[in-house]
């Protein structure tokens, strides 16, 4: 066990080759172990080879940008989730950049994000519903806050672009019942913001489940005002690797999978900038007399 995570901050971001599986695995059990008992930390290990031969373009992310992929796993086990289950609580997917290629990226899963909340035992149920035109919805806020929805099931409602708003309705543990709001307009505004990301491509999930997507941008927006917990607090957490991975900022720190920030470099003055230049032309110099010398 290692006592901190600086060697594994500090890992190659060049290809690992052939060995690529086995070194991603190793730095991954290194760091499950920092959090969790021996058992835990090697399902996260064994998760590397299985998702490597489960999927040839993950298996390639690896290989090639190893430091994507251990990213998105350290997320994982941070938050205590395993990816990539019939559970689907959270995914390693693979996406090709531009620059560098093949790598991986982290996502939570709506249910994901229930999961979590349920775990901070702060929160006794949480349900999401999509209104579409022809619903009767109704929110009222203030000191008597009050939602109605009254769907209609006689219209699609697979038909997402009919869509209108999405909501997140929770019990919480001390009996208190709030609810959160989204237009669509307010969600199309995220995804588009996830699309420049992708070079103006939607993201699978994006895509495939608008739904759940949508579902989840509440939810996500939700972590930030639900209640904490000195239980398991790692709702809020979730929602923020999740949207740091999303357009791409999600690091390796020290302490964990944090903000990639961009490296900002010192301004010179007038002054600092002369004191440059006359070392350079004095380095210079002194290389050209000793060209000179031993020309002579």
């Amino acid at each position: 066990m290692v006592e901190n995570n600086s060697q594994i901050a500090k890992m190659p971001q060049q290809s690992l080759g052939q060995n690529a599986v086995k070194q991603t695995a190793s730095l991954v059990a290194q760091y499950a172990q920092n959090l969790f008992k021996d058992k835990r930390s090697q399902e996260f290990a064994a998760r590397v080879s299985l998702l490597a031969k489960q999927d040839p373009l993950l298996k390639e992310a690896i290989e090639k940008n190893p430091d994507s992929f251990v990213i998105a796993m350290m997320a994982c086990i941070q938050l205590d989730l395993m990816p990539n289950t019939p559970q689907d609580y959270a995914y390693i997917l693979p996406y090709n950049d531009k620059t560098h290629g093949r790598m991986a990226r982290f996502q939570i899963s709506y249910k994901g994000l229930k999961e979590l909340a349920y775990r901070s035992g702060e929160v006794k149920s949480i349900n999401g519903e999509i209104v579409f035109k022809g619903d009767t919805f109704d929110v009222e806020f203030g000191t008597e806050r009050k939602l109605t929805h009254k769907p209609n099931f006689d219209i699609d409602r697979t038909d997402f672009s009919k869509a209108t708003h999405a909501y997140i309705t929770v019990v919480l543990a001390n009996g208190e019942k709030p609810f959160f709001v989204m237009t669509k307009k307010e969600i199309e505004k995220i995804r588009e913001d996830t699309k420049k990301r992708n070079f103006g491509k939607d993201s699978p999930a994006w895509a495939n489940w608008w739904d759940q997507q949508a579902l989840k941008t509440v939810l996500k927006r939700a972590a930030k005002m639900l209640p904490s917990s000195t239980k398991d607090n790692r709702l809020a957490m979730a929602a923020q690797i999740d949207s740091l991975a999303e357009v791409g900022k999600l690091t390796l720190g020290v302490d964990g999978v944090e903000e990639r920030r961009p490296v900002v470099k010192p301004r010179l003055d007038d002054e600092s900038r002369e004191k440059i230049k006359d070392e350079a032309a004095d380095m210079a110099d002194e290389i050209m007399e000793g060209e000179v010398q031993d020309g002579n």
